[in-house]
Order: C-alpha cells, then structure tokens, then sequence
C-alpha cells in the first residue's frame, strides 16, 4: 500500500479490512458448518462493502466529493486488519468455538462503526449518500444479526 496518493491508500486500507472481514467470515463457515448459511451471507455482504468503498473512490476521484484524511484512524483500522490475518491463521489450529467467533465478529464489526471508518468520504452526490447510508446500515445490522446469534448461542 505505499502506491498512490495517501487517499489512495487510506481507501486501499479500507478495502482490505473489509476483504480480510469477508475471508474471516468464510472461514468461520467452513470451520462451523453447521451456520455455514449464516457466515456465507457475510461474507458475501462483507465483499460487497469491500466494494462499495471502490464505488466511492471512483466517484471521489471524478470530482463529487472528498476523502477526509482528518476522519481516518489508521492505525487503529492497521491493527483491526492485522487481528483479522493472524485469527484467519490460527483459526484451523485451534479450538474455537462459535461463541468466540460470533463475539469476535460483533468487537469487529462494533469497532469499525465506533470508528465511523466509512465516514472517511464526504460527498454532494446522492450516489455518495446513497452508498454512506446503505455501508451504515449494513454495519449496524451485521451488529444486530451478529449480537442475536449470541444470544442464541448463550
């Protein structure tokens, strides 16, 4: 990621997160079969934000916004993404089981809306707002479902 202007690379962070997120949560299907369904679909969801942080960039880049450098913790954002790697490492070693997956899920994705890292983008496009809101929303019900399946699981 040293390419780029550091927008450029803020965004690419932010791309990455959310791919690592996407390939945590496939894993989590695979070692837990029995709520493959369940991790599938965030998964697909997670790449799909992956995604949509491009969309932005490239509506970004032709004029109809910003990215707010101001905005971005990456650090914290650097060490969420370094925790994502090394579990998807450990994880077919261990004994994990799926309270600590959904538990971590959940600090996962509670931790990037607590850092509003999606907020990085201001825009005056309805297509930039439209996507703010969709990534929010998604966020915050990958926490609902995340925090349900926990209580399920309790």
């Amino acid at each position: 990621m040293d390419s780029g202007t550091a927008e450029d690379q803020m965004v690419e962070l932010l791309m990455a997160h959310e791919r690592a997120l996407s390939d945590l949560y496939d894993a989590f299907s695979s070692k837990f079969p029995e709520e493959q369904a369940f991790w599938q679909t965030l998964s697909k969801e997670a790449a799909l934000h992956a995604r949509m942080v491009g969309r932005l960039h490239v509506r970004i880049q032709a004029g109809e916004g910003i990215v707010r450098e101001d905005r971005f913790d990456r650090q914290s954002l650097e060490k969420s993404l370094a925790k994502i790697l090394a579990l998807m490492e450990m994880l077919d070693s261990s004994e994990y089981a799926l309270f600590d997956a959904l538990k971590t899920a959940d600090n996962i994705e509670q931790s990037v809306l607590g850092h509003k890292y999606f907020d990085i983008f201001e825009g005056h496009t309805l297509e930039i707002k439209q996507i703010q809101y969709f990534l929010s929303d998604a966020l915050k019900d990958h926490h609902k479902r995340l925090a349900q399946r926990l209580a399920d699981v309790s």
